[in-house]
């Protein structure tokens, strides 16, 4: 299947999401997606990356979200119903030798419409003979974001390492496996995602994306006042 084809449709630059732009303070790369699950349907996400976070949230600024602060390895998931912000810290995968096999396509495509002069690839992930992710991938575009993004699933990585013991035997699937843990960032290593696809069914498309960006300095502030949950 050709991903960038349903990106065509979309229209990259056709989406405007309220951002804050009143306040042009700190230099941000905004990102904003189309993100679907299993049994829900399209809903927005944004994402904006500085040099030492990155926020994700539904396009509010005023809403829930997620902070990761590159310095300290922390992810933050701020909720303002609950006046509470679950912290993830970082943590290292002590061992890998439960990892299924595991390999990697990646092929140019040059059918695929360039994305900011550049030609795109298309990525495929496969745990034994199953795929489990496939992604159309822009080589050599905005590398101080994939760094970011490749910082954040390394944590994310390991924290669903240490809890495969909490996971549902039938959960652990090769390609779970693959997905969330042993080859989380693998098509971030081959550029920059504008489509992804897992095989359990969610998919993220990019809408649009700003290189020089500037949002208020507060989107990366956590709230005072919350009570703080360590993830267990």
């Amino acid at each position: 299947m050709k991903l960038y084809a349903w990106l065509i449709g979309v229209c990259i630059g056709g989406v405007v999401l309220n951002v804050a732009a009143e306040v042009a303070l700190v230099p941000a790369t905004l990102l904003l997606w189309q993100e679907q699950e299993t049994g829900i349907d399209p809903y927005p996400s944004r994402m904006l990356v500085t040099e030492h976070f990155i926020r994700s949230d539904d396009g509010q600024d005023d809403g829930n979200f997620i902070l990761f602060d590159r310095l300290s390895r922390k992810i933050y998931s701020v909720s303002h119903e609950q006046r509470t912000i679950l912290v993830i810290e970082a943590e290292k995968m002590s061992d890998t030798s439960g990892a299924p096999p595991i390999k990697e396509l990646l092929q140019p495509d040059p059918e695929a419409p360039k994305i900011d002069g550049r030609p795109v690839s298309h990525f495929q992930l496969y745990s034994g003979d199953q795929e489990c992710l496939q992604a159309t991938v822009v080589p050599s575009l905005m590398p101080g974001v994939v760094a970011a993004m490749r910082d954040m699933q390394a944590v994310l990585a390991a924290r669903q390492y240490r809890d495969l013991d909490k996971t549902p035997e039938d959960y652990r699937t090769p390609c779970y496996l693959a997905n969330y843990i042993y080859a989380i960032d693998w098509h971030l290593q081959a550029g920059f995602p504008i489509m992804e696809v897992r095989q359990d069914g969610w998919q993220r498309a990019l809408l649009d994306y700003r290189s020089a960006h500037s949002v208020a300095p507060e989107l990366f502030i956590l709230p005072k006042g919350y009570t703080e949950e360590k993830l267990q």
